[in-house]
């Protein structure tokens, strides 16, 4: 199972937080004008898709485990074990795509929660 992490609000905050980035290094890039309660309803979008993607993380790691359990049940069966190596192949990669996923929203995160607290994005 793929899940796309794609919302308007993640694409925006990703702009404001290359914005930031950029100006941060003295590239005069201008800031586009958003509002704290604007950064504040990115963040609480961000953090609710984080929930979702630590739960889907969990649940691919206990079927995981499920199937590297039943790949040593079988190990008397050279065909049986090829065809589970298989998903446990693609469940590994697929969790591993979670995992950067999780690493880029809390990246996100990290940005723009300071972005409130130093006031900027506009009035407080």
């Amino acid at each position: 199972m793929v899940v796309r992490v794609t919302s308007f609000s993640a694409v925006l905050a990703l702009g404001l937080a290359g914005a930031v980035c950029a100006e941060d290094q003295g590239e005069g890039v201008e800031r586009p004008a958003i509002s704290n309660e604007e950064i504040l309803a990115i963040i609480e979008k961000t953090e609710a898709q984080l929930t979702s993607v630590d739960d889907l993380v969990a649940t691919l790691d206990v079927k995981l485990d499920g199937l590297y359990d039943q790949r040593d049940a079988v190990m008397d069966n050279p065909e049986h074990v090829r065809r589970l190596d298989d998903l446990i192949d693609r469940q590994t990669l697929t969790l591993n795509e979670m995992e950067a996923t999780r690493a880029q929203l809390v990246g996100l995160l990290e940005t723009l929660r300071p972005l409130v607290s130093k006031g900027e994005g506009g009035e407080q």
